[in-house]
């Protein structure tokens, strides 16, 4: 996540939200060679977590990161930026564009590097679409 964090910090914040949502969705996706290596990776140590206490932490911490980044998008797209209960289905909907990147990443991995990724781009933009309000 440190890398994609300094890929983040330089982008210009301001973009309209959608673009600049847009933007950071895809720093955290496999879509060139630098951040595919990054998510093997997270991918190796994420297996490996699954038998080290210290490697559970570790990636305890980058899912925490992440998760936050997708609290951040929520609210910038405005969704829970009204009251009425809309708060908690904030949360709920950072948790879905978690899930999102996560499973998207996974995908975007498995499939051969000189495989198009502009399809899930494309899906990045109509989930974020979705949660844009006026």
């Amino acid at each position: 996540m440190h890398r994609a964090r300094k890929r983040i910090e330089g982008l210009d914040r301001g973009l309209p939200d959608l673009e600049y949502a847009q933007a950071v969705a895809e720093e955290v996706l496999p879509l060139d060679a630098e951040r595919r290596i990054e998510m093997e990776v997270w991918l190796a140590l994420s297996v490996g977590s699954l038998n080290d206490r210290e490697l559970q932490n570790m990636c305890a911490t980058s899912d925490q990161a992440l998760q936050r980044l997708c609290v951040r998008l929520v609210e910038r797209l405005h969704y829970g930026a009204v009251g009425g209960g809309k708060e908690a289905s904030a949360e709920l909907e950072a948790r879905r564009l978690h899930a999102l990147l996560d499973g998207l990443a996974l995908q975007l991995i498995r499939q051969t590097a000189e495989s198009p990724a502009t399809w899930a781009c494309e899906v990045v933009r109509a989930h974020l679409r979705g949660l844009l309000t006026n």
